[in-house]
């Protein structure tokens, strides 16, 4: 399933709204092309995709999620500052607010995403 159909299943289910669905969706490209990560298929990428759409839920919902008790020995300073400006760049178009726990799983799944692509 292509992640732009899970996030409009997503929608469609009403697990999402419009505005979390057109947040995440927009940055898909960014994902595929720029970041060269396998968003389309069943693994890693396509969970990044459904956990951004959670983060933005969950932060346009005023939640929270506690970071991770033991830090991923595998994430890397780049994957940090990568989820770091992917989560400002969601934040521009949806106007969540994330918290700092968010950008440490994002920053897991784009190094494992990395690895698996």
């Amino acid at each position: 399933m292509k992640a732009s159909d899970k996030l409009l299943l997503l929608a469609q289910s009403g697990v999402i709204d419009e505005t979390v669905r057109s947040a995440v969706d927009s940055q898909l490209g960014w994902l595929s092309g720029d970041l060269l990560l396998d968003i389309d298929s069943d693994g890693v990428g396509q969970m990044l995709v459904t956990h951004l759409a959670m983060a933005t839920r969950r932060a346009l919902q005023g939640e929270s999620v506690d970071p991770p008790s033991a830090e991923d020995p595998a994430v890397t300073d780049a994957d940090r500052s990568l989820a770091a400006a992917l989560l400002e760049r969601i934040s521009a178009t949806s106007g969540a607010s994330f918290q700092p726990g968010e950008t440490a799983y994002v920053a897991a799944y784009l190094s494992a995403a990395k690895s698996a692509s």
